[in-house]
């Protein structure tokens, strides 16, 4: 008998709607939180670990989802989430930027940023997929959160046709079968969106030289975060870059200063919530180019509205000496959110 990928459930048709609904807020409480809203109903789940993406198919009730600054702080997921909605959809905003999606259409989040949205009765496919997997295609990620492709993009309609055929498939790939499916998902998810920064309104345009300019200053910021005296005057300096340039690239993104600060957060809040990472607060603060605990706890609290303690504390209880072996066959909602963490390329 063929070994099944690693995968997870929530039948349906059980009579008990309450429970499946706790069992659901259960396994995405890294992601959202969960409330019904009007009427009630079962929430239906299949799920399976590809191996470094996570794929399942998602039917529930009118639901409101909310990603807190405090979530992302204390979740740990550096991921993009990519959903097809093949019916119902939502409004709401993604870091407060209004967002509207209805069926037929493939949604993009980036999990170290907030969405707060409202569902109505809905299916959708859900892929989770590893930061370092997208930026081997796309430049500018940070033009991706909240990123809608539309029904009638012939693109989207590719992919959206593919992870229909993917989801299908998935309960009866091997677990080797599923790795190279996975690399592949990760392959076209990259070539569609990188494709899709560049002509999205959202988004807005990237053109070539915009793009490998981007690519080579965030490259050096990031090779640089631990250097407290990193700021734009040393960036220009090291990349013969004017002012002007270096500015122009970083208008979408907040300002070069901004964006700085954020990267060295978003790192330091991960580092935090990995609970195979535990390292004193002052620690993570000088690693991750803060001068002192103190302006690193404020800096923190102001990004994400808690203390770094309590986004560090908050995991430290997270794994057991066996959650690094997947396994096979069917697991709980807690193993299903342990995946979600230890998820990567």
């Amino acid at each position: 008998m063929q070994e099944q990928v690693p995968s997870f459930s929530i039948p349906g048709e059980d009579p008990e709607i309450d429970a499946s609904l706790a069992r659901f807020r259960a396994a995405v409480s890294d992601v959202f939180t969960v409330e019904p809203l009007a009427g009630s109903g079962a929430v239906d789940v299949e799920a399976w670990h590809l191996g470094t993406i996570m794929l399942g198919s998602f039917r529930g009730p009118a639901l409101a989802f909310e990603r807190s600054a405090a979530l992302v702080a204390s979740s740990g997921l550096d991921h993009f989430l990519i959903q097809l909605y093949r019916e119902g959809g939502f409004t709401g905003t993604a870091d407060g930027l209004p967002i509207s999606v209805s069926p037929g259409e493939i949604v993009i989040f980036d999990l170290t940023r907030t969405l707060s949205t409202r569902a109505t009765a809905f299916l959708n496919l859900s892929l989770l997929i590893p930061r370092d997997l997208v930026e081997r295609s796309v430049d500018d990620v940070a033009s991706l959160h909240g990123l809608v492709l539309e029904a009638g993009n012939p693109l989207a309609g590719i992919f959206g046709d593919y992870l229909v055929s993917l989801t299908e498939r998935s309960p009866h790939l091997s677990p080797s079968d599923a790795i190279v499916a996975a690399l592949a998902t990760a392959s076209l998810a990259g070539s569609v969106l990188a494709r899709e920064v560049q002509r999205n309104p959202r988004a807005g345009a990237v053109s070539g030289m915009r793009s490998t300019a981007f690519r080579s200053v965030v490259g050096y910021i990031d090779a640089n975060l631990s250097d407290p005296e990193l700021d734009a005057a040393k960036i220009m300096r090291a990349l013969a870059m004017t002012r002007p340039t270096l500015y122009r690239l970083f208008v979408a993104s907040g300002g070069i200063a901004s964006f700085i600060r954020r990267r060295r957060l978003i790192g330091a809040a991960l580092e935090l919530a990995n609970p195979q990472k535990r390292r004193m607060i002052a620690d993570t603060a000088f690693r991750w180019g803060f001068r002192s605990e103190s302006s690193f706890s404020r800096a923190f609290r102001q990004e994400f509205g808690v203390p770094p303690r309590l986004a560090r504390d908050r995991n430290t209880a997270f794994l057991g000496p066996e959650d690094n072996n997947r396994g096979s066959g069917v697991v709980d909602e807690q193993r299903f959110a342990r995946w979600m963490r230890m998820l990567q390329a």
